[in-house]
């Protein structure tokens, strides 16, 4: 069973831990991040949690939206019994050197696995195990790009300590209750607070994912549209239209954020 919590930079020993209160815990802001350069210092080790995307009748966003899972702390988890699949993000502490506050940054897996490569790749270079901890780091976010796997780039500074600013900063919270705050929040909800969410996006009992598309059928549909619109005839000006509906953009980019 997959699991939540607090885990480590490779993600391959996480550990699980039943959830716990936090009404009483501090409300930390989140990071957003905007276009270009976003730089930061992350000062925790990463918390997982599971969401599923959900394309409901009054989501507006062809990406759909993001819904928490009940998943894998209990078992009769609505989004993922509607046969979506379970998706992985990170919550992590980070100072935000744009203004200097403590905040949490959501990452997605995509953030996750170049951090990943890149404390690889140095610890080929050096023998030596490293965390993102050691480094400031810019995440440069680009809505435009090309591709998904381009929207994100992150690169890391020179290995250097945290100065008596950022310390004091962290000791205000204090490390025990920054890491109660992240793990209230990759604590997956109740199946009754997941269904209440599902329900403020239009979802009706008995409602099931849409089927995967088959890949395969998919390019032979895609062939065969082709050969018959080679065959229609020529177009007029008029016929279409190159606005893009407002958002698109951004929803584009954050299907993947």
């Amino acid at each position: 069973m997959s699991e939540f919590g607090a885990t480590n930079w490779k993600d391959k020993q996480s550990r699980n831990f039943p959830p716990r209160e936090g009404d009483d815990l501090p409300r930390i802001p989140f990071m957003r991040l905007t276009q270009g350069s976003n730089y930061l210092r992350i000062v925790t080790i990463p918390y997982k949690y599971h969401f599923i995307r959900y394309a409901g009748p009054k989501v507006k966003s062809p990406f759909g939206v993001r819904v928490n899972c009940a998943y894998p702390l209990h078992e009769n988890d609505p989004a993922t019994g509607m046969g979506y699949p379970a998706k992985v993000r990170y919550l992590v502490g980070v100072i935000d050197r744009k203004d200097g506050d403590l905040k949490i940054l959501d990452m997605s897996t995509l953030i996750m696995e170049k951090l990943q490569d890149d404390l690889e790749t140095l610890e080929e270079m050096d023998g030596n195990e490293h965390s993102p901890n050691e480094f400031d780091i810019n995440v440069r976010y680009n809505k435009n790009a090309s591709s998904p796997g381009a929207t994100y780039n992150v690169v890391r500074g020179e290995k250097a300590a945290l100065s008596e600013e950022d310390v004091a900063l962290v000791n205000t919270i204090g490390d025990e209750t920054l890491n109660k705050v992240l793990l209230r929040h990759a604590t997956p909800p109740r199946p009754e607070t997941v269904i209440r969410k599902l329900k403020e996006h239009g979802w009706v009992e008995g409602e099931k994912a849409p089927p995967k598309e088959d890949k395969k059928e998919a390019k032979e549909a895609k062939e065969t549209s082709s050969e018959s619109d080679s065959k229609l005839a020529e177009a007029k000006d008029d016929d279409y239209s190159f606005d893009k509906p407002k958002g698109d953009d951004d929803a584009e980019a954050n299907a993947e954020a």
